[in-house]
């Protein structure tokens, strides 16, 4: 009986590709960062402005804490306070009081970021095919 001693070259290599980790976490995060951040610059650009300018200052994004993250939030943290009321949550009022003419404020802002959010995303999907390709 021989012994045979096969070395596969490039089997690490290829055992690195085969690990979507490597390939598709790393441009995925990234992209969908670059994602989120320009959607909330462009919602911060349409959010309306009071006196101290909160609710666009207090705008943020998010990304869930997952290698691979599933979605992104972009939220306001802004309140205020009355004489009745404590801490309410005035961004909410003004996208979904219908007497608010600032209705749908938040909204609009994510429709106009569309365009933006596609691009950053074909552009992510791109990058990870050329990780493919390598």
């Amino acid at each position: 009986m021989a012994n045979f001693n096969v070395k596969v070259v490039g089997l690490r290599d290829l055992q690195r590709k085969a690990r979507a980790d490597v390939l598709f976490q790393p441009p995925f995060r990234e992209g969908l960062e670059e994602a989120a951040k320009a959607a909330a610059d462009i919602i911060r650009g349409g959010a309306p402005s009071g006196a101290t300018g909160a609710l666009r200052a207090k705008l943020t994004y998010k990304l869930q804490a997952s290698p691979v993250p599933r979605y992104a939030v972009i939220k306001t943290t802004a309140t205020r306070s009355s004489k009745n009321y404590r801490r309410y949550s005035y961004p909410k009022r003004l996208e979904f009081d219908p007497r608010s003419k600032h209705k749908d404020w938040m909204l609009k802002g994510l429709r106009k970021a569309r365009g933006a959010v596609q691009h950053i995303l074909d552009r992510t999907g791109a990058k990870i095919r050329g990780q493919w390709g390598r």
